[in-house]
């Protein structure tokens, strides 16, 4: 749609607003999941869930850039 000249803006426009608002959506209902699965757990189990999110950044982090291509430029890579 978005490559095609004859699409009007106003429909891109709109594609875009409802794009925006169902992954609003989803990202609440994955906070509220995260919230009900939270209040099940014990003090130790809360403390040890806590250390855990708090490396997630940086391990989605790396394992996003490791499976592109099976490692760091240079690595894995075949010769051409």
């Amino acid at each position: 749609m978005i490559h095609d000249p004859t699409t009007d803006e106003n429909t891109i426009i709109e594609a875009v607003r409802n794009s925006t608002a169902a992954a609003e959506q989803f990202a609440l209902e994955r906070h509220r999941l995260s919230v009900a699965l939270f209040d099940l757990l014990d003090e130790e189990q809360r403390a040890q869930a806590m250390q855990l999110l708090e490396q997630l950044p940086e391990q989605r982090f790396r394992g996003r850039r490791g499976q592109r291509r099976g490692g760091t430029w240079g690595e894995n890579q075949p010769d051409y």
